[in-house]
Parts: C-alpha cells; structure tokens; sequence
C-alpha cells in the first residue's frame, strides 16, 4: 500500500495535467472516472484511489483534498514501520 500511495502521489504531483493524471490512476486500478464531471468546476466531486477518499467543489478541490489525506496517510503509514 505505502510504495502504490507513494507511486501515485508522485505521478499527480509530477504531471503537467493532474486531473487527468488522477483520472488514469483510478481508472487502472479499476475505478470509475468520468472526466466530463471532472470538467465542471461547480459540482460536489470526490475521488476515492486507493483507500482514501477526497472531496471538494470541483475535482481540483477534490485532489488537493485527496492528496493531503494521501501525504497524512503515508506520513502515518512510515511512522507505523519504524515503530515495529
């Protein structure tokens, strides 16, 4: 899970599109994107990748919500690992 989060955080944040990058990750893991709501700016938009799950008026809102949940998630997910 920490190495696919991190993977994937690292494609959005690198991509010169990251709506459109988001949108291919969730559609190869088998997910479900529809890049016309992702269009409209006005509408309640959630991602849900991997686990976590980001919301916000508009799928840009959507993705910075997602991806500090991710960067929460993966912090906590290193933090477990060098506690055992």
């Amino acid at each position: 899970m920490q190495t696919d989060l991190q993977a994937a955080i690292e494609r959005i944040q690198k991509s010169k599109t990251p709506i459109d990058e988001v949108g291919d990750i969730v559609l190869e893991k088998g997910g479900f994107w529809n890049p016309t709501e992702a269009a409209d700016p006005t509408k309640l938009f959630t991602i849900h990748l991997l686990g976590i799950q980001g919301n916000g008026i508009g799928s840009a809102a959507a993705l910075d919500d997602w991806l500090r949940k991710a960067a929460k998630e993966l912090r906590d997910l290193a933090t477990l690992e060098h506690s055992n």
